[in-house]
């Protein structure tokens, strides 16, 4: 069984929260600890391997983690129509076809998709507050086999002049779906071990967030592109973070009665967890 993350060392709390067991503060870099978990996961996987691949440097390092050990599996691309996310998705085709991938090709007509009542019964279904995970799900529930998410990040935020650690109720709601519908795999990709959740944090670029060292920064988010580049001998460019809705928040669909009822369980499901960056070892 592949759990969610390897040996439960993370998991959420009721009343929401989050919780882990002490962290290791022996650990390889996070490109060698990925490529360790990439190791674990395949020699539990059943069937097919199927990696989602939004286009984002989440999944695109996830990918190359596997496609540098030379492990089998089909990239999964979800396309919304008519051609809500091809500012994203151009990003995972062209990584395809560079890499000569054939990916599997996932297309949800969206419009249909939120009028029919899907988006907000699948939302709701995973206690998640925000669309944009809910065609994913969608389309991970027409697979089969193993499949993983490059979700799961660690992310440091700024908050009132410190940097904590901090996990998004909404993070959580993909772990909710696999856990409630059986999915075999996991989408906190990379975070799967402490391992590479220890290494993410001691990163170089990481340390100098947490240090004001780089001017500016309110977050770690526009900085994973340097942390992936780090040590891997790969190259990810620097990226502009995509939630695959910036189209659609455009059109008359984002109008839909449904969104306003989603919007609405911000006030149950918009929590945040967090933890001062120098505490993160401590228990």
């Amino acid at each position: 069984m592949i759990p969610l993350s390897k040996n439960n060392y993370i998991r959420q709390t009721e009343p929401w929260g989050i919780e882990y067991n002490p962290l290791p503060t022996v650990f390889d870099n996070y490109f060698v600890e990925s490529c360790r978990a990439a190791e674990e996961i395949y020699d539990l996987k059943q069937g097919k391997l199927h990696l989602m691949y939004s286009g984002g440097v989440d999944s695109e390092f996830m990918l190359s983690v596997f496609l540098h050990m030379k492990m089998d599996f089909v990239p999964v691309i979800v396309q919304l129509n008519p051609n809500y996310n091809t500012h994203d998705t151009e990003y995972a085709f062209d990584f395809c076809v560079s890499k000569g991938l054939n990916p599997k090709i996932v297309d949800i007509n969206y419009d249909r998709f939120v009028k029919s009542g899907k988006m907000l019964d699948i939302s709701l279904d995973m206690k998640c507050c925000v669309p944009h995970y809910s065609t994913t799900m969608h389309a991970i529930s027409q697979l089969d086999g193993t499949v993983l998410m490059g979700d799961g990040e660690p992310c440091i935020t700024l908050f009132d002049g410190v940097w904590k650690l901090s996990i998004f109720e909404f993070d959580y709601s993909p772990p909710n779906y696999y856990t409630k519908h059986g999915i075999y795999g996991t989408p906190h990709f990379n975070r799967y071990t402490p391992q590479m959740m220890s290494a993410f944090l001691s990163d170089q670029r990481i340390k100098d967030l947490a240090e004001n060292n780089v001017p500016g920064k309110l977050d770690s988010n526009s900085s994973k592109w340097i942390v992936y580049n780090n040590q891997s001998g790969l190259y990810f460019p620097e990226r502009k973070k995509y939630n695959g809705l910036e189209i659609i928040e455009t059109c008359d669909i984002s109008q839909h009665e449904d969104f306003k009822t989603l919007k609405l369980k911000r006030k149950d499901w918009l929590g945040i967890w967090t933890k001062d960056y120098k505490d993160i070892w401590k228990q």
